[in-house]
């Protein structure tokens, strides 16, 4: 018979893994949205010509800035949003092979139960 406290508990970690498995999902959603962000206005900035104006937000307000200062800022920000991206896949394929552990355990158990009541 299967031990319902054994059960459950196994049931909760499973859930709590799925909800921080999710999580970092949508995470890693928005970090690519951010980088084809940055990557589109790289694009436009490298077409606009030299001594043209550019204007940034710094907080609510648009500051004139300099085409080169905006092009490094955006590549440094370009690197950080791949970095993050690559440390939260990690993190992913971690829950995920998790998951896939729990989930097998959770069928096993729920198995052996039906076995034991034949």
């Amino acid at each position: 018979m299967v031990n319902e406290e054994e059960l459950t508990s196994k049931y909760e970690e499973y859930e709590r893994l799925r909800q921080a498995y999710l999580f970092i999902e949508a995470q890693i959603s928005k970090l690519n949205q951010d980088l084809d962000e940055a990557e589109n206005a790289i694009k436009e900035l490298e077409n606009l010509p030299e001594g043209k104006k550019i204007y940034m937000m710094v907080g609510n307000v648009l500051v004139e800035k300099d085409k080169k200062e905006v092009l490094d800022r955006l590549s440094e920000e370009k690197e950080v949003f791949r970095i993050k991206i690559d440390s939260l896949k990690k993190q992913s394929e971690s829950y995920k092979g998790k998951l896939t552990a729990l989930t097998k355990e959770l069928e096993d158990i729920i198995k052996r139960d039906n076995l034991e009541k034949k």
